[in-house]
């Protein structure tokens, strides 16, 4: 148990009767959980409504359900359908409100309640969902990288897309804000490069819905001083462009593709493996049945989404450009185009050389409808390497100008 002047971990707590009070004012209907900052270590706090005589004495005792003792710093509430459909938006950062503003085309909030932790530019608001717009509704977060450090440094979109590894385009969408994160090898030279910490550089605004949103009078972990009420009024009516942005775009039916009944026959004699692959093999791939046929795919305006399959992930960060035919994943960085997602999904790393090569190649061939002999594949004699084997070693020296280190690109330029 604590009081005003009690320490936790280094934060000095608004008190448990503090927290006790606010807890007996908050509609009956809301579903609260306590926490520890801003971890939620009840069980099942997201999917049974916890009794409010239960909070109040895991509060006032600093307990957990199995009676130890937990120096709980707030309350929180879970947004979704436990709290008879209200929802937050957490603005963490003026990036957020600039997001904000864009994405409601320069439309502010409704007033409602909302709060603030006292760092500028950060506050949260409560919004109302009927239960007829409940459907498909899931929470939203958009990633929005800081310009200006880049700018005051004097770096340019190309100077810092060399350091860190990756492509203008990614750059570009992160500081104008995606729903796809920073790698974390990314964000990590990013602030080394900038000089300033994670929180400043990367800016999140975030639409709650079946998650937590800690409530005032709870202490905050950064500040260690408490949330406090700017107003604490109604909760009005969620906006309908809110909930256009949160529900979740219905997977996408692809209907797997027969293989051609009529083959094509490549006369091999005089074409490198590479060369059947890029003229014959790959115009003939359609990307979404391809990519398809592994993931559940979703659309995301010209592209599409799914979990990437290379890593543990609940948010879809897994990219496919299908007018390219190659895939990125926002999550962990690997993308490239068909013959590394199949040679990687068969529990390879990088690009295939070798039999693994041409392996691959042959699966996809067989998927397209191509057809070649079975027997070793002869350079063009126009070009400059004569034998398959350097054929491969070009491919993958990083000076060849066959290759492409952008990853949202044909690793084969065609």
């Amino acid at each position: 148990m604590y009081n005003d002047s009690t320490s936790i971990s280094g934060k000095v707590s608004s008190g448990s009767a503090a927290l006790i009070n606010a807890i007996s004012k908050f509609p009956q209907e809301w579903a609260l959980a306590p926490c520890v900052g801003k971890k939620n270590l009840w069980p099942n706090w997201n999917k049974a409504k916890l009794d409010r005589a239960a909070l109040i004495q895991a509060i006032r005792s600093q307990t957990n359900h199995e009676g130890k003792k937990t120096l709980w710093t707030g309350v929180s509430i879970v947004t979704g359908p436990l709290s008879h459909g209200i929802m937050a938006v957490d603005f963490d950062g003026p990036l957020a409100w600039k997001k904000y503003l864009e994405l409601s085309g320069d439309r502010i909030p409704p007033m409602t309640k909302h709060w603030t932790s006292g760092k500028p530019g950060h506050f949260q608001i409560l919004l109302s969902v009927s239960p007829e717009k409940w459907e498909n509704l899931a929470a939203v977060k958009y990633f929005i990288l800081d310009p200006a450090p880049r700018l005051e440094l004097g770096l340019s979109l190309e100077a810092i897309t060399e350091a860190v590894e990756t492509t203008v385009e990614n750059i570009e969408q992160w500081e104008s804000g995606t729903t796809s994160p920073i790698p974390p090898a990314i964000a990590k030279k990013l602030v080394e490069i900038y000089g300033c910490s994670g929180g400043e550089l990367c800016q999140k605004l975030e639409l709650r819905w079946n998650e937590c949103s800690t409530l005032p009078p709870s202490i905050h972990p950064d500040t260690g001083k408490p949330y406090r009420w700017e107003n604490n009024g109604e909760v009005a009516k969620c906006p309908d462009f809110i909930l256009d942005l949160m529900r979740e775009v219905l997977e996408i039916e692809i209907p797997h593709k027969p293989k051609p009944e009529n083959p094509t026959y490549i006369d091999a004699d005089r074409k490198s493996l590479v060369d059947i692959y890029e003229n014959e093999i790959l115009p003939r791939l359609d990307a979404e049945e391809f990519y398809g046929s592994y993931l559940k795919l979703k659309s995301a305006g010209k592209n599409l989404k799914a979990l990437c399959p290379f890593h543990a992930e609940k948010t879809a960060s897994f990219s496919v450009t299908p007018s390219e035919k190659t895939f990125h994943c926002f999550g962990c960085g690997t993308g490239g185009g068909p013959v590394q997602f199949l040679y990687q999904l068969n529990g390879g790393t990088g690009s295939p050389t070798g039999k693994d090569f041409y392996g691959v190649v042959m699966e996809l061939a067989d998927r397209v409808g191509v057809r070649m002999p079975d027997r070793k594949f002869q350079q063009n004699p126009e070009s400059k390497i004569q034998h398959p084997i350097r054929v491969l070693q070009e491919i993958n020296d990083p000076k060849s100008t066959r290759v492409t280190k952008d990853f949202n690109k044909p690793f084969f330029q065609v």
